[in-house]
């Protein structure tokens, strides 16, 4: 995770072959979302979103529904990368609605701040308000202290863009 990205490439590529008999397999879509962890690492964008996508196909074909909202997730934050923000919401909000089902709080966290980022990058101010705020609260509530902070840089930031567009 830290810097031997290589290595771990070099791994994962190898569990793949273990597993290449398999036709979907969570083992395989895990070694799958894996690869896209590092080349997302790597600012590698397009190389990331062709191993979140085949592990979504994957996740799909064994309905994994918890890490299907995971792998979503991890779609949707390429998809903002690349400034594709129809795309970026859509699966953001299919994240949402899977772990909104599943009904585990922390996922959910990461999906509201997910999506209030989404919004923010467009400009959609209010909706990216009541978003952040949403993680916020259930951030603090879970005692995720890191988390809290990050957030509130966000909130901070989107407050003063706010009064900004208010002055001008």
């Amino acid at each position: 995770k830290a810097t031997d990205h290589e290595r771990a490439r070099d791994y994962l590529n190898q569990a793949l072959l273990v597993r290449e008999d398999e036709e979907y397999g969570w083992k395989r879509a895990n070694c799958l979302m894996g690869l896209g962890n590092i080349y997302n690492t790597l600012n590698k964008i397009p190389e990331a979103l062709d191993k979140y996508q085949q592990a979504a196909e994957a996740f799909e074909g064994e309905y994994y529904l918890a890490n299907m909202g995971a792998v979503y997730s991890n779609i949707g934050n390429c998809y903002l990368k690349m400034h594709e923000f129809d795309m970026a919401e859509n699966y953001h909000q299919k994240a949402i609605d899977l772990r909104m089902k599943l009904g585990s709080p922390y996922p959910i966290g990461v999906s509201y701040f997910n999506l209030g980022m989404v919004y923010k990058s467009q400009n959609k101010l209010e909706q990216a308000g009541e978003f952040l705020n949403r993680a916020c609260k259930m951030k603090e509530t879970l005692g995720d202290k890191p988390f809290v902070v990050e957030i509130n840089k966000e909130i901070d930031d989107l407050e003063a863009r706010i009064r900004k567009n208010r002055t001008a």
